[in-house]
Order: C-alpha cells, then sequence, then structure tokens
C-alpha cells in the first residue's frame, strides 16, 4: 500500500473517532443541561434557574366546584410558600352607557356641537359634530380618539329599524365624563344624559374590584392585583360572595421531578453510548460500532459518573442517596427509576431531596451569601471572621480562623486567594455591623459533583478533539505534499523519456544516412 493510501486510511479512522467524541461531547452535555437548575445555580439569576426554588399556586375550595372559575394565580421563585384564604366579592368593571333609541343609523342627526369626552383614566377630548353626520359617523369620531378619550363606541341595531350608541370606558373603575362645550347640547340631543348631566341609561356602573385576603378587605381597580404578596399574581375571572378559595403556594413539585425524570433519560442515553463503545464481536475484538473500544478518556469518564451517581450525603433527613428517592441501577449501569417513591420523597420532605443533589451553603448569618465555588470546597468548614466600616457595610478586613491571607475583599465580595484550598470561592456580605464571626460549611450534593465532573472532561474532549482535527490537517498537508512530489517524478519521467525518444530519433535517422551512404539495404 502506497504512503499517501497509509495517511488516507488513518485520516477515516481519525475522523470516525471525532465523530465518536462529539457524540460523547454532546450526550454528556445533555447531562449536564438536566443536572444545572439543580446545582443551586449562582448569580444573579440563580434564584430563577434554580428548580427547586419555582413556585406553583394549588387552589381548592370547598364552597366551588371549580375555583379557577373565580380566580388564577401565577407565582414566581420569590413568593412566600403559606396557605391563603381568598373570596372574590366583587368584579371590577368598566363604566358603560347608552343613547336612546334611533331609528336610523344612516341619517343625518341634524345636530351641530362639540361636546368632551373622557374616562377617569383618559384625557379629556373634544368632539365636533356637524349637521350632516350620522349615528356611523359620530361612532367613528369618538373612536378615532378612543386611545386619548379611555373612551370607545359601539354601534348596536338593537332591533328592526332601531339603533343604540353604546359608550364604554376602557379601564375598569374610571367613571365617564361628558359635557357640552358649545352649539347643541350633543349628550342630551341623543338621550345619554339629562339636562343636570345624569345618565340616563347606565349599563354598568364604574366599579372596584374587591378580594376578601385571610379576612382582609382588599379593593383594586382592575382585576389583576400583582402587588398584594410578593412574587404573586391574582387574576380574578368571577365574583361569589361568601365561596371561599384556598390558595397554597409551595415548590413546584411536578417541575423538580420533571428535571429528576429529564436527568436519568439523559443519562441512560449516554450509557447506552458507552455500552455500545464496549460491544465485542463474537471473536472477542471490538465491534465495528466500537470506535472508542478500550478509550482512556471514556474509561475516566464512566467511572467519574459511577462513582458521583453512588455518592452519599450525611443526611438526617433519610435521603442521602439517590436509591432514597427511588433511582437504582440496572444491570448494565443504566438508571432506573421509581416514581412511585420518587413522588413520595418530594412529598415528605422535598427540602431533603434538594440538599442530595445541590450545592449548598449553611451560614450562621443570613447576610453571607454564595457566589460561586468549586467542587473542592464541599465538605468545607471554617469561622469568617468580617470587619466593615460600621456604616455603608464596606469590608474592612476578613479573617478564617485567624488567619488574615486567605480572602481577598473588595466593596462586599469576598474572593479566596488562588493557591489555597478557597480559591474559586466566591462570597458577597450585605452586612454593616462594624465586626462579625460567621460560622460557614458546605456540602456538595450529587447534582453539583456530577455537573462539574462533566464539565471538566467536556474540556478535556474538546482539546482531544482539536488535537485529532490538527492531526487530520498535518495527514492531509503529507498527503498533498507526497501527491506533488508524485506528480514532479512523473514529470521528470516523461520530461526523460522525450529526451530518449529523441536520441533515439536521431540515431535511427544517423543510421539510416550511414546506410544509404554504404548502399546497404534493410533487406
Amino acid at each position: 500500500m502506497l504512503p499517501a493510501d497509509d495517511l488516507e486510511v488513518k485520516i477515516t479512522e481519525n475522523d470516525a473517532e471525532i465523530a465518536a467524541y462529539q457524540e460523547m461531547q454532546n450526550l454528556l452535555s445533555a447531562i449536564t443541561d438536566s443536572l444545572y437548575p439543580m446545582t443551586n445555580p449562582t448569580g444573579l439569576l440563580g434564584d430563577e434557574e434554580n428548580v427547586f426554588y419555582q413556585k406553583e399556586a394549588y387552589l381548592s375550595s370547598s364552597d366551588v366546584s371549580s375555583p379557577t372559575s373565580l380566580l388564577g394565580v401565577s407565582v414566581d421563585s420569590t413568593a412566600p410558600e403559606g396557605v391563603y384564604e381568598l373570596e372574590v366579592q366583587q368584579l371590577a368593571t368598566t363604566h358603560k352607557v347608552a343613547s336612546a333609541e334611533q331609528s336610523d343609523a344612516d341619517v343625518a342627526l341634524g345636530l351641530s356641537g362639540i361636546f368632551e369626552l373622557s374616562s377617569a383614566s383618559g384625557t379629556s377630548t373634544q368632539i365636533t359634530v356637524t349637521s350632516d353626520m350620522t349615528l356611523s359617523d359620530l361612532t367613528d369620531a369618538i373612536n378615532d380618539v378612543s386611545e386619548t378619550s379611555g373612551v370607545s363606541a359601539t354601534l348596536l341595531q338593537v332591533s328592526e329599524g332601531s339603533y343604540q350608541l353604546v359608550l364604554t370606558g376602557e379601564d375598569t373603575n374610571q367613571a365617564l365624563s361628558m359635557s357640552s362645550v358649545s352649539g347643541d347640547d350633543i349628550q342630551v340631543s341623543l338621550g345619554v344624559q339629562d339636562g343636570s348631566g345624569a345618565y340616563l341609561q347606565e349599563l354598568q356602573a364604574a366599579q372596584s374590584a374587591i378580594l376578601l385576603y385571610d379576612g382582609l378587605t382588599i379593593t383594586r381597580d382592575d382585576n389583576s392585583i400583582d402587588n398584594l404578596i410578593d412574587g404573586v399574581t391574582i387574576d380574578l375571572y368571577g365574583a361569589e360572595p361568601g365561596s371561599t378559595v384556598s390558595l397554597e403556594i409551595g415548590s413546584d413539585l411536578a417541575s423538580v421531578k420533571d428535571q429528576i425524570i429529564a436527568f436519568v433519560d439523559a443519562y441512560n442515553a449516554y450509557r447506552e453510548f458507552a455500552i455500545t463503545q464496549q460491544e465485542t464481536t463474537t471473536a472477542g475484538g471490538a465491534s465495528d460500532e466500537a470506535v472508542l473500544f478500550s478509550d482512556s478518556l471514556l474509561r475516566n469518564t464512566n467511572m467519574a459518573l459511577f462513582d458521583g451517581l453512588n455518592s452519599t450525603l450525611d443526611n438526617s433527613d433519610l435521603v442521602d442517596s439517590l436509591d432514597d428517592i427511588g433511582i437504582t441501577f440496572n444491570e448494565d449501569n443504566t438508571l432506573a427509576l421509581d416514581e412511585t417513591v420518587l413522588d413520595e420523597a418530594l412529598l415528605d420532605n422535598v427540602d431533603a431531596v434538594q440538599s442530595l443533589f445541590e450545592f449548598g451553603m449553611t451560614s450562621s448569618s443570613e447576610k453571607l451569601l454564595l457566589l460561586d465555588s468549586e467542587p473542592e470546597h464541599g465538605g468545607l468548614s471554617f469561622n469568617l471572621e468580617v470587619t466593615t466600616d460600621g456604616t455603608s457595610g464596606g469590608i474592612t478586613g476578613v479573617t478564617v480562623d485567624g488567619a488574615s491571607d486567605l480572602f481577598t475583599y473588595d466593596g462586599s465580595r469576598l474572593l479566596g486567594v488562588e493557591g489555597t484550598i478557597y480559591e474559586g470561592l466566591s462570597l458577597a456580605y450585605s452586612g454593616s455591623d462594624a465586626s462579625a464571626t460567621i460560622a460557614v460549611s458546605f456540602e456538595q450534593g450529587i447534582a453539583d459533583t456530577l455537573y462539574k465532573d462533566i464539565s471538566s472532561y467536556d474540556e478535556v474532549l474538546t482539546t482531544t478533539i482539536e488535537g485529532i482535527s490538527d492531526e487530520n490537517e498535518d495527514y492531509e498537508a503529507e498527503i498533498t505534499d507526497i501527491e506533488q512530489r508524485a506528480a514532479d517524478y512523473e514529470e521528470n519521467l516523461i520530461d526523460q523519456y522525450a529526451v530518449m525518444e529523441a536520441q533515439i530519433a536521431a540515431s535511427n535517422a544517423t543510421l539510416a544516412q550511414i546506410k544509404a551512404v554504404l548502399g546497404v539495404s534493410d533487406d
């Protein structure tokens, strides 16, 4: 086999290896994506990304068969957990008034004048009416300025040959206002108001929403209440005085369960890939699909995953391993999930399940927050002594069990010093006491352990893939060089053959001349 052919074979083998590593990397990324929301993410969006911090609203009632017909509730991660008793006594409504009946909507009204129109939330706007305008024209004129006035108009055919103009405020609990400016008294002529300004046909009064909240009367201008409980929006759909709805705000257990299932599925997909890479033929060699057979990177990754999945915590809440929440190993080391056991664990003690998965910090001060950490910080325990300027809270000194060279500080942020066991640890302190001693300890959960271990192997995979790709580029360059040298050699041979053929032709010509002189025949 020629050298270039050998290199082509190596490139083909390398391409297969790159494809296998890329598939492995994608499957590992799917695992980290499923784990991340359970690691206790840090940073500004950490609470929003942490699936254990997500909240759900649960409605129940012994008075109403369908509580959601009266109200709906949405919550975010800042909503306080608890149970609240709600009663919708009144919905907020818009103001609606109607004109007297008119026999034709497209006949000139014969009215000429200017009137002002607005709702309490709009801006008073003048409407000019000319004698040739019809009821349809007036409807259009009012709607042309509705964004400013806050009032819209609807023309209704209430019966055969009978029409009425209905005016509606755009916002709830905002009363309409009409008054004549000049000319004919338009609103009186149309039967909307009497001479004193009272509405003759008030179809619906403007009123506020009234909600009983744990016995307290709550009023709002509209039916969407987002400033009663932090992180909670209550939308009112129907009023039923005397009917109580219980609102319970708690952990979004369905989302937590879905996240755990997503992790199990992602791991099993990777495990199927790993099993394929270990398959052998009947003769005992690697199968064609086992591109990474006996690969040390694959083997080390598998071992790290297996160790992480088998890790345990010293948890007094009786949830210290995956087995306690229904996750066990099958014979081929894929994961099996008993959803009944998982459901019971989540219902009985979701906080313990949370501790099993995430990286957690226990602090004697609620003013100390975790911003970032590394895997090796799991199990750390120390006393942090912090001094501040006593006014703005600016940190002026930090020691750990008396040592002052383990953390640096900038404003309210504390950073572990490079080269110490605290390297990569980032904390924030918001206290303003002149000095404080804070007991701090860390526990690394299974999700955080696996997430950070897999992330480190992802970096190795990226470097490995880049190395093989570079090797292929070198092989390609070698092949190009070999092919060029072969082409050059071929060209040289052609040139040599051409010279030789020319020399042979010249010799033949000379021989023919000699024979002619000597009179020698070719015969």
